[in-house]
């Protein structure tokens, strides 16, 4: 909640979040287990989507970028001592909900989302496809209609593709992979 004057005042941008929908898999760092989101998350994006490296930290001036504007969890982020980081897991969180107008013309996009590539078909249909041929040729269909579905929104909204990821959440390929 902390957060929500950040994205709302542009502080930091919608491409720089990316959404954790409610049922995709996380790492709970309190345990180092993996559990069923039970509500929507959203994090900063890191650098890359296959490791995790801050985007606003600047390697050439050993420094936050943003540090005066920084989130919750970075200001909480000792790196000696991350306790107090782990004890945030799914505490204090916002939601698209609160960031973006109800009378936003993309929530009609979002809820088709939702509906169109729900996350528990999602993993379902992973699972499956590590056993079933068909079912992985369905996965792929719906990766493609998923690519198409964002492209086509990012057409619409003259959005770049990394915003996406903060409106629709994570892409189908990301769920399936688990990543």
């Amino acid at each position: 909640m902390e957060d929500r004057n950040l994205v709302v005042s542009s502080r930091i941008a919608p491409a720089h979040l990316v959404t954790f929908r409610v049922g995709e898999l996380a790492l709970n760092p309190e345990n180092g287990t993996i559990i069923e989101l039970p509500c929507e998350m959203i994090k900063v994006r890191g650098l890359s989507d296959t490791t995790w490296q801050c985007r606003f930290y600047s390697h050439q001036e050993s420094a936050c970028l943003i540090y005066e504007y920084r989130p919750l969890e970075c200001r909480r982020l000792k790196c000696w001592k991350p306790r107090e980081v782990v004890d945030l897991f799914l505490k204090d969180l916002i939601s698209r909900s609160m960031l973006i107008p109800q009378d936003n013309p993309i929530w009609d996009i979002i809820h088709a989302y939702e509906s169109t590539f729900p996350v528990k078909a999602i993993m379902g249909l992973a699972l499956e496809a590590k056993i079933q041929a068909d079912a992985g040729r369905e996965l792929e269909k719906l990766q493609m209609l998923d690519h198409q579905f964002r492209k086509k929104v990012g057409q619409i909204f003259n959005m770049e593709p990394t915003a996406l990821d903060f409106f629709l959440g994570r892409p189908v390929s990301m769920i399936a992979n688990g990543i």
